[in-house]
Order: C-alpha cells, then sequence, then structure tokens
C-alpha cells in the first residue's frame, strides 16, 4: 500500500525518535512517503494532495486539529484515514480505541492495514455531526445532531490526571 505518513512536529506527543520509529515499522511492508506540516490548514493541503495522487491511506501523526484537518482534505475521496496519536488529548483515536502511545498504535494501525481493515466512516447511515465547544478550563460541551431528529448535547470534564469523566445526569449549563 502507498502511505503518506503527515507529521504535525509541533504536537505535544511527537518526538524526533518516534518519528523514526514509526517510519521504520511501516516502511516494512508499505511504500511511505513523510510530508510535515508548517502551518495551520497545510494538513488538509497535503491530505488533498495525496488523494489527487492516489495514495491509499494518509496516516496522522498529531493531535486533534492535525486530523481534522486531514479528514477535510481527504473528505470526498476514497483514500483511508489513519490515525497515531500524537497530541495531548487525542479524543478521535481514543475514540476508535487506539492505545495512547503513538508507537503502539502504529502496530494497531500495521494490523488494521495487514487485515485491511478500513472502514468508510463518511458512509456510514446515522453519522452525527459533532460540534465541541470549551466553556472554561476543565469542561468541554459537545453538541450533535443525527440525520434523524433534534440536536442533544452532553457535557465532559477533564483534567490532566483524568482526561474524561462523565456527568451522571444532564448538565445544568446551557
Amino acid at each position: 500500500m502507498r502511505l503518506l505518513l503527515l507529521v504535525n512536529a509541533s504536537a505535544s506527543a511527537v518526538t524526533a525518535r518516534g518519528r523514526v520509529v514509526i517510519q521504520k515499522a511501516l516502511s516494512a511492508d508499505h511504500e511511505v512517503v513523510v510530508a510535515e506540516t508548517s502551518r495551520r490548514g497545510h494538513a488538509s493541503r497535503l491530505a488533498q494532495g495525496a488523494a489527487a495522487d492516489g495514495v491509499d491511506v494518509v496516516v496522522v501523526l498529531g493531535g486533534d486539529g492535525t486530523l481534522n484537518e486531514a479528514a477535510n482534505g481527504l473528505a470526498g475521496s476514497s483514500t483511508a484515514l489513519g490515525v497515531l496519536p500524537g497530541g495531548s488529548t487525542n479524543v478521535y483515536a481514543r475514540t476508535i480505541g487506539m492505545v495512547n502511545d503513538p508507537i503502539e498504535a502504529t502496530g494497531q494501525l500495521l494490523g488494521a492495514l495487514a487485515r485491511r481493515s478500513l472502514r468508510p466512516v463518511g458512509s456510514l447511515p446515522r453519522v452525527p455531526a459533532y460540534h465541541a465547544q470549551i466553556r472554561n478550563e476543565g469542561e468541554a460541551r459537545c453538541h450533535w445532531r443525527n440525520s434523524s431528529g433534534p440536536t442533544s448535547s452532553s457535557s465532559w470534564a477533564w483534567s490532566r490526571s483524568s482526561p474524561w469523566s462523565y456527568p451522571s445526569g444532564p448538565s445544568s449549563t446551557p
């Protein structure tokens, strides 16, 4: 498979050593090209170019912002998006069950690629559209809209020692 390893070197968990280890692991079975982001919006343009060039998978080593940009660049293409957590929070990677260490997550990704376990997320019948709002330090609020229903919302509290805790009842703040 042809892969683009898209790296945000400024992301908090990305190190030069880790990048080399990940690149070598991916290169063992795949044709890998590495590109590093240098500014806001760059990941989107790099991912879009990779899709136009027929790259099979764009693997993002960075945080949720870099991942979001790459996903926007790949929208409407058949190029798959691989996730390697490199940010401080890595919400999407955690949501899909990736371990938080980027080198260990590379093993998970390689296993999925070997099984050809690629899923077209954008074509699921009831994909919610998410909007996150940071209200103040320690609280995030997420609103989502299903194709068949009204807007719903939920809140999460986070801290550095315990990244996510879910309230037992509905939030009292709007």
